[in-house]
C-alpha cells in the first residue's frame, strides 16, 4: 500500500508588535499596501518579498515573507508563493518588496517576475491586485504605473 506524505504549512507571521499587525486591515489603495510594507520591510538592508493575501473585501487574511535575498536582489519561487496562497484560500494578492538602495523604480527582472506571477494568478483564479516596491521613504505601485 502506498502512503501519501503530508505536511503542515505554517504562515510566517512577520509583524513584530500589535501596532503594525496587518491582519484584518483593508487595503483599498496602493498607498495603504505600501504603508504596511514600509513598516514591515522598508528599512531592511536586504531585499525581501512579501505577499499579502486578501479576502473578497480586500482584508488581509495572511501575510507571508516569501523570500529574503541580499542587498540588491531576491529570488522568488512561484511554487512556494502559490502553495501558501492556495492554503490560505486567498481571493486576491498584493506583492510587495523593498529596494534597500532607496530607488523604487522596478527593474526589468521585477517586471518580468510580476508578469509571470500575474499569469499564474489568472490560471488559479487569484487576482494580483498590485506589486508595490518600497524603501524607507517612498514607494512605486505597478498598478498605478500600468506596469501590471
Amino acid at each position: 500500500m502506498k502512503t501519501i506524505k503530508t505536511f503542515e504549512l505554517k504562515i510566517k507571521r512577520i509583524s513584530v508588535s500589535e501596532e503594525n499587525k496587518p491582519y484584518g486591515q483593508t487595503i483599498g489603495a496602493p498607498e495603504q499596501a505600501a504603508s504596511i510594507a514600509k513598516q514591515l520591510i522598508g528599512n531592511d538592508v536586504r531585499e525581501c518579498i512579501l505577499a499579502f493575501f486578501l479576502d473578497r473585501q480586500n482584508r488581509i487574511i495572511g501575510c507571508h515573507e516569501v523570500s529574503k535575498g541580499n542587498m540588491d536582489s531576491c529570488s522568488l519561487d512561484p511554487r512556494h508563493l502559490f502553495r501558501v496562497a492556495l492554503e490560505v484560500g486567498t481571493i486576491g494578492m498584493i506583492l510587495a518588496h523593498n529596494h534597500p538602495s532607496g530607488v523604487c523604480e522596478p527593474s526589468r527582472i521585477d517586471i518580468k517576475l510580476t508578469e509571470k506571477i500575474a499569469s499564474a494568478c489568472t490560471l488559479l483564479g487569484i487576482e494580483l491586485l498590485d506589486h508595490v516596491i518600497v524603501s524607507d521613504s517612498s514607494h512605486y505601485s505597478m498598478r498605478e504605473h500600468n506596469t501590471l
